[in-house]
């Protein structure tokens, strides 16, 4: 049984009845702190139950006389008493309705699990019928069901997003290219790459790259590929492409 991260009651216990009777006898906060720390020591229990054999290590780690815990446990009818092939333990039924919600939470989490696993499975073994089906097509062997073909469909995955995140850190963004026009316009500024010799100088115009050195736009490939580089040595750029 999963142990709750807190035990739930009410905030008016202090006002039930059978607690006032006990504050009563147990002034000074003994009668209210002995049963609130009883019910915390039974949240924690298997089944929600202490054995009554065992009061003498409750007795010196809370601190409370053995006397007074059993008052507590036996006279205000907060707690009630069990006999099974154990032997006898105390519970509280008020406790037990109190934890009912927590307990229904967990169960339905589970069964949520158990139905996101299984449609988990189930997408996985129509990747694997799809895999064998596009091999079975090709002169590749197709792979036999078990744990590898499992393991080429999560590499499978893995690749495709290696792919897509290789392609939003090499493609030049629309937004960067804003950004980029914004903060250098109408200034000229340098592109040292082998494809367009050792130290071209730019501008931007009309949107596009212009080479200073031959007076012309760049075509569309090379357009595109200037910007691809700029973006990919973005962290070199001085004094513009800002997150404002």
């Amino acid at each position: 049984m999963k142990i709750p991260p807190h035990f739930p009651h009410p905030t008016a216990l202090r006002h039930l009845r059978s607690v006032k009777r006990a504050m009563k006898d147990f002034p000074g906060g003994v009668g209210y702190g002995t049963i609130t720390i009883l019910f915390e020591i039974l949240s924690c229990q298997q089944n929600l139950e202490y054995p009554l054999e065992d009061i003498d290590i409750l007795s010196d780690e809370i601190g409370i006389s053995i006397p007074i815990i059993r008052t507590i446990i036996e006279k205000y009818g907060i707690f009630s008493l069990i006999i099974d092939k154990k032997g006898e333990s105390f519970f509280s039924i008020k406790l037990n309705a109190w934890m009912e919600p927590y307990y229904k939470k967990i169960e339905e989490n589970k069964l949520k699990g158990m139905k996101s696993g299984l449609v988990r499975r189930k997408k996985i073994e129509r990747e694997i019928k799809e895999l064998e089906l596009s091999q079975g097509s090709s002169s590749k062997p197709q792979f036999n069901h078990g744990s590898a073909t499992v393991e080429q469909i999560e590499e499978k995955r893995r690749e495709k997003k290696r792919k897509e995140e290789e392609k939003e850190n090499i493609s030049c963004t629309e937004e960067f290219k804003k950004k980029f026009i914004r903060d250098f316009k109408d200034q000229e500024f340098h592109i040292k790459n082998a494809k367009f010799g050792e130290d071209m100088i730019f501008k931007i115009k009309e949107g596009r790259m212009f080479s200073c050195d031959t007076q012309k736009l760049l075509s569309k490939d090379d357009d595109t590929y200037a910007w691809n580089h700029i973006f990919q040595n973005r962290k070199f750029l001085e004094g513009g492409v800002n997150e404002k």
